[in-house]
């Protein structure tokens, strides 16, 4: 299967998921109850940018140990409408971050939004170019979801889908 057609398949689910918000349910191997309840989360002093909050919230456990999720947090500048702003839930492509550049494009058009890491990183690179791991990360997408032989509880993409949903209970 090509990575397109993955990614597609990857990104319905996550839709299907969010619409059905509401009903107390689980959807495949998602427990959508704890997925809807707003995560633990602080304020972290890792990468910070200007005009934005570095946050980390607290995802799904990994392999028995907690996980923190890195994310660029912002909100438009003004008052907030009536029933709060729109807001967008931003996620990378394949290899990416947070990202801080897309949450400032958000909030410039009006938009609350959240950008994560869903490999267990924050946005600074080491000399090498690799990404520095964030503290308590879950699993880091190993290739093309090479890990689809683990447990489905113990797969990158379960957890990548965990962490969407959270960062868009979060929000709301």
């Amino acid at each position: 299967m090509s990575q397109n057609k993955i990614f597609k398949r990857l990104l319905l689910v996550v839709a299907i998921t969010l619409s059905s918000k509401g009903f107390s349910q689980t959807i495949g191997p998602w427990n959508l109850d704890k997925l809807y309840a707003v995560p633990s989360w602080e304020e972290t002093t890792l990468a910070p940018i200007s005009g934005m909050t570095s946050i980390l919230y607290k995802s799904i456990d990994y392999l028995g140990n907690p996980v923190k999720v890195f994310a660029y947090y912002s909100a438009p500048s003004g008052t907030m409408p009536v029933g709060g702003w729109p807001a967008v839930v931003y996620v990378h492509g394949g290899g990416g971050t947070a990202s801080s550049s897309w949450v400032k494009s958000l909030n410039q058009h009006g938009y609350a939004a959240i950008s994560m890491d869903l490999e267990g990183h924050y946005p600074i690179k080491d000399s090498s170019g690799k990404y520095y791991s964030s503290p308590n990360p879950g699993p880091s997408r190993n290739g093309t979801w090479n890990d689809w032989q683990l447990d489905i509880k113990e797969q990158w993409y379960y957890h990548a889908v965990s962490q969407i949903i959270l960062a868009h209970s979060l929000l709301s």
